[in-house]
């Protein structure tokens, strides 16, 4: 589970990240990170309704902190992350999750992404 302190919820946060942030795209999500001023990293997690209906949605971003929870340490202090949830994560085993979230993070750590 994601404590509350790593949580990204003002709308404002949201907005300033999609049109200034880093971006890479994975089958289950697409990944965005900007520099903050906290000395924690803060993660949102975000599901349109292309997604499904509110059940649908709710799981997936319920599964996305799960696994965020599990690599807290991989995330940078300091900056903002973003996931939005694509429909492959409602069907991905966790395991597969789990991985490519730590492959989403490392790469977007060290080589940025698509401004």
């Amino acid at each position: 589970m994601l404590a509350a302190c790593y949580r990204l919820r003002r709308r404002n946060d949201f907005r300033r990240i999609y049109a200034r942030g880093a971006s890479r795209a994975y089958a289950s999500f697409i990944i965005y990170r900007y520099p903050s001023r906290s000395s924690v990293p803060r993660i949102g997690v975000s599901a349109s309704k292309k997604l499904g209906g509110a059940v649908q949605r709710n799981r997936g971003k319920r599964r996305m902190r799960a696994v965020c929870g599990e690599l807290l340490e991989l995330f940078s202090p300091g900056y903002d992350y973003v996931f939005i949830l694509r429909g492959a994560i409602l069907t991905a085993p966790y395991a597969q999750l789990r991985e490519q979230t730590t492959q989403a993070i490392l790469a977007i750590n060290t080589h940025g992404g698509r401004r």
